[in-house]
């Protein structure tokens, strides 16, 4: 009798164990639901936030901007009417001034001296390898890097976390590869 009872109430421990963990289960995968809907809307409300910011910088300016597909604002200071085309793997020296929207300085070459790259070949933010594709030698241009197009969550050269970046450019040289 005794066996009968001990195995009845192995039985049925097991049954509320299993039906117990499967209900924890929903109840994780609501939150999780839950938790990916409430990123969802913060990442909405972020990118809202980041446009206006942006508007409002361009409309209060004074430059003419052009927005790519990708996000990416840009603005020609001056065109030095040399019509070489910046292609993939060209090693590019450039002056620079990376500041955040709100005009707090990060990095200057007049500071840290030029930057050398290869476009689409070095690591560098994808929206200044974007930007400079558009660019001759000697071009001067300013740049709207968004967040997702700069840095992100990362915050090198003092940037905060998810900065839009205000890239100012100026090719040097171009040295063809």
């Amino acid at each position: 009798m005794n066996v009968l009872r001990l195995t009845y109430i192995l039985v049925l421990s097991a049954l509320l164990a299993c039906c117990g963990s499967k209900n924890t289960s929903k109840k994780q995968e609501l939150s999780k639901q839950e938790m990916e809907d409430a990123l969802i809307e913060r990442n909405r409300a972020f990118l809202k936030q980041e446009r206006e910011q942006i508007e409002a910088f361009v409309d209060s300016s004074g430059h003419a901007f052009t927005q790519t597909g990708s996000g990416l604002y840009y603005s020609i200071l001056n065109r030095s009417g040399d019509s070489t085309l910046i292609t993939e793997g060209d090693e590019i020296e450039y002056e620079y001034d990376i500041a955040t929207l709100q005009g707090k300085l990060l990095s200057s070459s007049a500071l840290d001296g030029n930057k050398t790259f290869r476009l689409l070949k070095d690591d560098e933010i994808i929206g200044l390898h974007e930007g400079i594709a558009l660019m001759h030698p000697n071009d001067e241009y300013l740049f709207i890097i968004p967040a997702h197009l700069a840095y992100g969550l990362g915050n090198e050269n003092g940037a905060p976390l998810n900065a839009t970046l205000l890239y100012k450019v100026k090719i040097v040289s171009v040295i063809k590869i």
